[in-house]
């Protein structure tokens, strides 16, 4: 992303999507900013087709302009090196999950980097992965049931900048802790799966496998 840019005093506002994602969920807090943020900046970032195409670019553009949004407040994000990748994601100030495919490495970047979550959780593994990350990150409040939630808590932490500093300095302490990116602890419980499905192969007998949380 070109810093440059955008305004120092804008609000960020990242979404982590692929170039070829549907844009129909995003006038909904489209309309919320149009009226209640005048300076935010959105920023749009993909990992593949080796960056957005032509195509994307102007569809997303012209969703925001249907929405009475100038299109220049969009920011599109090249591919970068990993490393580079990284280090520019604190620049954003909070994730827009998308909701029908949520993010998925794109979102544990950020999460990783510190920047708060914000997404809706769906009843499809792809809709639904958002509200998994923000359970295993001790923070399931990121992940709200239904889209006039997910606009309400948009604008709150947009406005509230006090409420969205407390909640970046919650992420960025809870991720050197909690379970999602707790390796170690994943390894074991992986291997304590793989173990128990071995078992079950072994004997022929058929259950459900779980894992016990402190294992």
């Amino acid at each position: 992303m070109d810093a440059e840019a955008i305004p120092a005093r804008a609000l960020r506002l990242l979404r982590p999507a692929r170039a070829l994602a549907t844009a129909a969920d995003v006038p909904r807090v489209s309309r919320e900013e149009r009226e209640s943020l005048p300076g935010a900046a959105a920023r749009g970032g993909t990992r593949s087709l080796g960056g957005w195409t032509g195509a994307a670019r102007r569809n997303l553009c012209a969703a925001a302009e249907g929405q009475g949004i100038d299109a220049r407040r969009l920011v599109f994000s090249d591919i970068v090196a990993h490393a580079d990748h990284l280090a520019r994601l604190p620049l954003a100030d909070l994730v827009l999950d998308t909701r029908h495919h949520g993010g998925g490495a794109t979102t544990i970047d950020a999460l990783w980097m510190g920047v708060p979550l914000l997404t809706c959780a769906g009843d499809t593994p792809a809709s639904n992965q958002g509200a998994l990350f923000a359970g295993a990150l001790g923070i399931p409040e990121m992940a709200v049931r239904s889209l006039d939630a997910f606009e309400e808590r948009a604008v709150q932490l947009a406005t509230d900048r006090v409420a969205s500093r407390a909640l970046r300095a919650e992420v960025e302490a809870k991720r050197r802790t909690a379970p999602l990116f707790d390796q170690p602890r994943f390894t074991r419980h992986f291997e304590a799966a793989i173990a128990a499905m071995w078992e079950q192969a072994q004997s022929g007998r058929r259950a459900t496998i779980d894992v016990a949380a402190t294992a």
